[in-house]
């Protein structure tokens, strides 16, 4: 019971230390400013065809929208610029439980962080479509015609929803998907910055994870072409979720699911083994 404790009291400063800081509350305003932005030409929609109520299943669609994605992941690299945290409280730490042990905890904060991202996404949805919001098993009758029509268009929507994926998938599968990729995805952006940063630096980290991001309109801009193939280099494109396993004109647009959550558990595993191995001889001290 007291090693319980003991650990609740540590997350408990952990989280509060780094996660609730100016910084990062800062962050949290500009991506609920961000998504209320985007949801507001549905709320009007809503409001001028006199559908009372709109389905909360929009989240898939927003992340695959190129310029929100750009946006959520440079607030994302922003958030782990600073990470790992080698103030003297940490090296403290690390020096009273260990290198393995330290390391665990940080991508232990990682996974965290992450999970909580995303649920704070999900929840500036539902109030940013506040008091419309519908928890049904369908689509709902605003996102059908949304995406069948020009509607958003007429209300200043610039972002599009694919029917081909509406089609598709179910809300509950779509989802389910969504917030996996997502969690998978920032938890690649913490882990690319932390190796980084302890093994080159974390101005290097940084420009490493914004050249991938940039890359993502490089891959739109080619089009059908070569689309498909620099998708499956991509990856922040590959959290582009009604993009995958669409096909468009005859061809792939991105990778399937399957491809994107293997490559992704791929790359966070070689890493964490290497950083495992590289932790032994890193200097903290210096």
């Amino acid at each position: 019971m007291e090693q319980i404790t003991r650990k609740l009291h540590f997350w408990n400063m952990f989280f509060r230390i780094r996660f609730f800081n100016r910084k990062n509350v800062l962050l949290v305003i500009l991506l609920f400013l961000l998504i209320t932005i985007y949801l507001n030409p549905i709320r009007d929609f809503a409001l001028l065809s006199n559908y009372p109520k709109i389905s909360l299943w929009v989240y898939p669609f927003l992340l695959t929208d190129m310029q929100f994605l750009l946006l959520f992941v440079a607030g994302t690299i922003y958030f782990f610029s600073d990470f790992p945290f080698m103030d003297g409280w940490n090296k403290y730490y690390l020096h009273r439980v260990g290198r393995i042990k330290w390391l665990i905890i940080q991508i232990k904060y990682i996974v965290a962080s992450a999970i909580l991202i995303v649920s704070l996404v999900l929840i500036f949805i539902a109030i940013s479509l506040w008091p419309y919001t519908d928890i049904s098993e369908g689509w709902g009758k605003v996102i059908y015609t949304m995406a069948k029509t020009d509607a958003g268009q007429q209300t200043g929507m610039f972002w599009k929803i694919s029917l081909q994926f509406l089609n598709q998938n179910s809300p509950l599968k779509a989802m389910v998907i969504s917030i996996f990729i997502s969690v998978i995805g920032i938890i690649f952006v913490g882990i690319i910055m932390m190796v980084c940063h302890l093994c080159i630096s974390r101005s290097f980290g940084v420009l490493f994870l914004t050249g991938m991001t940039v890359f993502v309109p490089v891959a739109d801009y080619f089009g059908e072409l070569f689309q498909i193939e620099l998708s499956m280099l991509s990856p922040i494109s590959w959290m582009r979720i009604s993009n995958l396993g669409i096909i468009k004109y005859g061809n792939y647009i991105a990778p399937s699911c399957t491809y994107v959550i293997c490559m992704y558990l791929g790359i966070i595993g070689l890493i964490s083994i290497f950083l495992v191995k590289k932790i032994q001889k890193i200097d903290f001290f210096v």
